[in-house]
C-alpha cells in the first residue's frame, strides 16, 4: 500500500502540471493533494477489497471462490529452522 501511495503522488507530481497564464509548472505534493482531494487510490483499494469479501461471503455454497474462503487448514509447519540431519 505504501508503494502504491508513493507512485500515485509522483504520478500527480509529474503529470498534474498547474497552467497559469500560458505557463506550465510542476505542482508540490500539497498542491496535489489539494487539487485531487477526492483521488485516492490506497483508500479506493481497500474499499474495493472490503465490497469484494463482502460479495464472496453472500455466494453459494457450490461456488470453488466461496470454498476457498471458509476453507481451514489442517497441516501445519514447524517452525524454525530444519534441523541438519
Amino acid at each position: 500500500m505504501k508503494s502504491l501511495g508513493t507512485g500515485e503522488r509522483k504520478i500527480l507530481r509529474t503529470y498534474g502540471l498547474a497552467g497559469e497564464q500560458g505557463m506550465w509548472r510542476k505542482i508540490t505534493d500539497q498542491q496535489s493533494r489539494e487539487l485531487y482531494r477526492d483521488l485516492d487510490l490506497v483508500a479506493d483499494n481497500k474499499k474495493k477489497r472490503l465490497e469484494w469479501i463482502g460479495h464472496v461471503a453472500r455466494m453459494d455454497q457450490g461456488w470453488t471462490v466461496k470454498k476457498i474462503f471458509e476453507c481451514r487448514l489442517e497441516d501445519s509447519r514447524i517452525i524454525g529452522r530444519p534441523s541438519l540431519r
